[in-house]
């Protein structure tokens, strides 16, 4: 078996991610500093963050699209979300289109140290001082238009919610897998206890992968009357570009941004479900109507 470990990563191993990591600083640098003249210069923008509450526009589609690292606690094929269209310069699209290839520059030499047969890829990470790359926020990509100014944006939410049931004692039986001690568990069994048990219960899961779709429409073809039409779908706030800042297409955000505002508009035959989960634990909630 081969030995993974950090120690004596060779350095033809270390200096090409190390390369392409400085690149790929010096990418996210410019779109920093170019985001902010952008919004002093007085270009335009909505964005809700991924709660559902306004944000910042140019502020919030930098954190997105120079986020590398991954947190405590991430999933690590689960990237952070927000929902905005900002307006942009040239100059800013053009430092959108470097830091893409920055990206797409560090993601091939990533995945071409995945398959080495004698250093696993986090330990050559390590030798190379970069435990913290977020495999899947530095493969995403900046997404938005640069050519012709669109007419509208608006934005809505990609993401299967599916809904199963689940009888009281099928939720008893994953309750008790918890540790029972811990106070919040003891509550939820309290409350489970209370439901009679013919009672059924929905079980409410968000799929991980969620995109955003954004929906653009051109202005009327002068020759042929027609509208275009195109879709961009992103985890990100998407751009338009102008030559000035006195221009925005109209922008419309999700009107339902969190699980529980989405799940209240699904119905499962004719009865709906309480938004509000039951049992938060097992990601149970229970019908109501």
């Amino acid at each position: 078996m081969s030995d993974k470990t950090s120690e004596g990563v060779p350095s033809e191993l270390i200096e090409p991610l190390q390369a392409a990591w400085r690149e790929y600083q010096m990418a996210r640098g410019a779109v920093r500093k170019n985001l902010v003249d952008d919004e002093r210069a007085g270009y335009q923008g909505m964005a809700l963050d991924e709660d559902g509450e306004p944000a910042n526009p140019h502020e919030l589609a930098s954190q997105l699209y120079t986020d590398c690292e991954r947190e405590e606690g991430d999933d690590p094929k689960r990237s952070n979300h927000a929902f905005g269209v900002i307006v942009v310069s040239t100059k800013t699209q053009t430092s959108f289109e470097y830091l893409n290839r920055t990206k797409a520059d560090l993601i091939a030499v990533l995945d071409d140290l995945k398959g080495h047969p004698k250093y696993s890829l986090e330990s050559i990470k390590a030798a190379a001082g970069l435990t913290r790359i977020h495999y899947y926020k530095i493969k995403r990509p900046v997404k938005g238009l640069s050519g012709e100014r669109p007419e509208s944006v608006r934005l809505s939410i990609e993401q299967k919610i599916d809904v199963g049931k689940r009888s009281v004692e099928e939720c008893m039986e994953l309750l008790e897998e918890f540790d029972t001690t811990q106070m919040h568990i003891q509550v939820q069994l309290d409350a489970l206890r209370r439901v009679p048990r013919s009672e059924p219960l929905a079980y409410v899961f968000e799929t991980s992968n969620m995109r955003i779709l954004a929906n653009v429409s051109f202005p009327k073809d002068p020759n042929t009357g027609r509208r275009r039409h195109m879709k961009l779908r992103s985890v990100m706030p998407f751009y338009v570009t102008s030559q000035t800042p006195d221009w925005a297409p109209a922008i419309k955000l999700p009107s339902a941004v969190r699980l529980e505002e989405r799940v209240e508009r699904k119905e499962r035959k004719d009865r709906r479900i309480d938004p509000t989960p039951f049992l938060p634990s097992i990601h149970v909630h229970r019908y109501i109507g």
